[in-house]
């Protein structure tokens, strides 16, 4: 009977560290009890959108823009007001990126680039086609 007790115990356990938690940086886009109820209705989801914050885009210098690519300039999302405005964006921003923050617009088959202020870096978000695809691969993995 003991041997049963720790056995439950111990799956309990296991269930309730394997649960998925979001990433903090999704509150710029998601209500707090929306995500909190998507963690166990839909954890797939959650599972997802951790992984678009963090990997839907790659930060580069300037100098590295491919030839005959639009870029935009970054704009920053005023949570306050909850509208977009051009502001100034320096290199402090980008030690903890958060892709939310900012009005980017992935191609459907294009990646998209927009200028990261006066740092000398572009943002490149990444085309649906390929976040799908990345996604997909780290799904496969994981």
């Amino acid at each position: 009977m003991k041997k049963l007790l720790f056995l439950t115990a111990l799956f309990i356990g296991s269930v309730a560290f394997s649960q998925t938690t979001y990433n903090p940086k999704l509150l710029l886009k998601f209500d707090r009890s929306y995500l909190e109820s998507q963690v166990t209705n839909n954890p797939h989801f959650i599972k997802r959108q951790n992984y678009i914050v963090e990997n839907s885009y790659t930060i580069i210098d300037e100098i590295d823009i491919p030839q005959n690519v639009d870029v935009k300039e970054l704009q920053v999302f005023d949570n306050k007001n909850k509208v977009y405005i051009n502001s100034e964006i320096n290199n402090s921003d980008l030690d903890d990126f958060n892709i939310y923050k900012y009005k980017t617009q992935p191609g459907e088959k294009t990646d998209s680039y927009y200028k990261i202020g006066n740092t000398g870096k572009v943002l490149v978000v990444f085309s649906m086609q390929k976040q799908a695809q990345l996604y997909n691969q780290y799904r496969n993995l994981n």
